[in-house]
């Protein structure tokens, strides 16, 4: 990743940041499905340099959006998709990565799953001859030793069905860049994003 270009959600009293970051991601979210409708793959990757899992809601206030050339971040042309949100988001000039970068990550959609005792069922049910009581006991430690869901999200909302959900956001630091391709959210699906 050479470029990224920066959006900034400003502080309005009036409006939660958190409804502002859902607006802004829906917008990226329509940019990255046209770009992997014109290319074929999703070249560019979020960052979040402000992410915490402290607050189960803060991904920050800062995006980051990287690309490998800087082509593919005027193609998006992130300004004109968010000028409607000009009043609650900047969105900054494009700029190169700083060089000597030392540690990546990857930004990865968490799924919230089933919970661990119907795993453990399913578990007994697929392996008829084990020991279903040994099972559900290890199991039942497991999910008493499982760390809950805690990881931060935005409020996303589907423009098929208009159905609200939240998608949770893990990260993970990387000590070497790989290459990859990102999802129309701008999570890895292999690549890494620059850590600064």
């Amino acid at each position: 990743m050479k470029y990224y270009q920066e959006i900034v959600i400003r502080q309005v009293e009036e409006i939660d940041p958190h409804f502002i970051m859902s607006k802004v991601m829906t917008e990226i979210h329509k940019l990255l499905a046209k770009q992997l409708h014109t290319h074929g793959k999703v070249f560019c990757g979020l960052s979040y340099p402000e992410y915490s899992n402290k607050n189960k809601r803060d991904l920050g206030k800062l995006i980051r959006i990287f690309a490998p050339e800087e082509d593919l971040l005027s193609e998006m042309n992130l300004s004109s998709a968010l000028k409607d949100l000009s009043d609650y988001a900047a969105v900054l000039p494009i700029k190169e990565v700083p060089e000597h970068i030392v540690t990546y990550a990857m930004y990865k959609r968490y799924h919230k799953g089933n919970s661990i005792g119907n795993q453990a069922k399913r578990y007994v049910k697929r392996h008829p001859d084990s020991d279903s009581q040994k099972v559900m006991q290890m199991f039942a430690l497991a999910e008493k030793n499982h760390k809950k869901e805690d990881y931060p999200y935005v409020i996303m909302k589907s423009s098929s069905n208009s159905h609200t959900y939240s998608y949770f956001v893990i990260k993970e630091i990387q000590n070497k860049p790989k290459d990859g391709t990102f999802s129309t959210y701008g999570m890895s699906l292999g690549g890494t994003v620059p850590e600064f």
